[in-house]
């Protein structure tokens, strides 16, 4: 639907993700798991409909996956990236490749908590 908006007012979907970045940089700021995950997920399926740039979701995992990686960042990272993974691969492969290997060197580190390498994995 917002992207059918969009497509015929670019403000009303301008305005819908820039009020969508503002509401997932609050939520984490705030480390209000939940409310991040909505956000994300609303990011996630605007960047597969076109709506949102393929380098906001890439800007996106990388503050998630910075050093050190806490347990609800890197889940938030592993919804955002089931969500927004299509998308990615079809729009740059090798960015969502970079994103993978931060992944995997994040699981490697070994400092995460059992239920979150469980979902990494």
């Amino acid at each position: 639907l917002v992207s059918v908006l969009s497509s015929k007012l670019p403000e009303l979907g301008e305005l819908i993700l820039e009020r969508c970045v503002l509401a997932f940089r609050r939520a984490y700021g705030r480390r209000d798991a939940p409310a991040a995950s909505a956000a994300a997920a609303f990011l996630a399926h605007l960047v597969n409909q076109g709506v949102a740039h393929e380098i906001l979701a890439l800007q996106i995992l990388t503050l998630l996956l910075e050093d050190p990686a806490t347990d609800d960042a890197v889940a938030l990272a592993v919804h955002f990236v089931r969500e927004a993974a299509a998308g990615l691969q079809a729009l740059t492969p090798r960015g969502l490749n970079a994103v993978m290997e931060r992944m995997r060197a994040v699981l490697q580190g070994g400092a995460l908590g059992a239920r979150v390498q469980y979902s990494l994995e």
